[in-house]
């Protein structure tokens, strides 16, 4: 099936979406991919290719990301949410499944926050929950920090680092390709905006428990930060199936697509039996 490339022209830039569509049939349900932080579009292209033949599919570059460039770096969460539904609304798509990896799922606690029951249900990948009573209070405050941290480390390292959070060379190479885009100066900047709006975020106090069904992926060998610890935390408080994706780093989804593909089409399954 043909994806095609569109996009939202926003008041401060353009945002590049692509959809994956059959137009004739309206009885198609949507998947939307979002992406995480510095990450783009092709990060889901595993998912896409095997979801497509079943559902329309969306996903985009995050405003400030890829082809969603130049973009001002002061961002909110919330703004960058708005813009989702505004992407969202253009397609005419209802409740959506919605599928996010790290900063994508931040995304997704917040459209469920400001836009109740407007999808069918969640997929976390190596996420975390951004509610302030799942967060230490160190972790917070350290997110705030990202941007002069990342400017004290030399550039090839950093990006040897990041490169760091995928296990196989498929996620290497994938992400790779992401970053490399950036000069250094432009990708500290945009992760510590990045980093600092989910801070922001989880200060707001918000319940931002998504009222559908949930299912929380993590790789085993999720090297960035605490994720590991966040998710069996938010899995114990809240009752989530936390499914641990074996070898896997903090891009499970393409460190491990078969996976992880096979589990979200059970996951939605089980959400369509509950249904019925």
């Amino acid at each position: 099936m043909k994806t095609e490339e569109k996009i939202l022209h926003a008041g401060k830039g353009d945002i590049h979406y692509w959809i994956t569509c059959d137009r004739d049939d309206p009885t198609r349900e949507w998947m939307v991919f979002l992406p995480g932080l510095t990450a783009e579009h092709h990060l889901f292209d595993a998912q896409i290719e095997y979801f497509s033949n079943q559902y329309n599919c969306l996903t985009w570059d995050a405003p400030a990301h890829g082809e969603s460039r130049p973009y001002p770096l002061d961002f909110t969460m919330e703004e960058v949410t708005y813009l989702l539904k505004d992407v969202i609304s253009c397609e005419e798509i209802k409740m959506p499944i919605m599928v996010g990896q790290s900063y994508g799922g931040y995304l997704i606690q917040m459209y469920t926050s400001l836009f109740p029951k407007s999808m069918r249900a969640f997929v976390s990948i190596d996420s975390c929950s951004i509610r302030k009573k799942h967060t230490p209070s160190w972790v917070t405050a350290s997110l705030k920090h990202t941007e002069w941290m990342y400017r004290m480390i030399p550039w090839k390292l950093l990006v040897s680092w990041s490169l760091s959070i995928a296990t196989s060379e498929a996620g290497k190479q994938n992400y790779k390709e992401a970053i490399m885009k950036y000069e250094k100066k432009e990708f500290c900047k945009l992760a510590g905006r990045g980093f600092a709006s989910v801070a922001e975020a989880i200060e707001l106090d918000r319940d931002y428990e998504p009222d559908c069904p949930v299912l929380l992926f993590c790789g085993t060998k999720d090297v960035a930060g605490v994720t590991k610890k966040l998710n069996q935390t938010w899995s114990k408080a809240e009752g989530y199936r936390l499914v641990w994706v074996e070898g896997a780093g903090h891009n499970s989804n393409i460190d491990s697509p078969e996976f992880v593909n096979s589990f979200i089409e059970d996951f939605i399954n089980h959400v369509q039996g509950i249904e019925e």
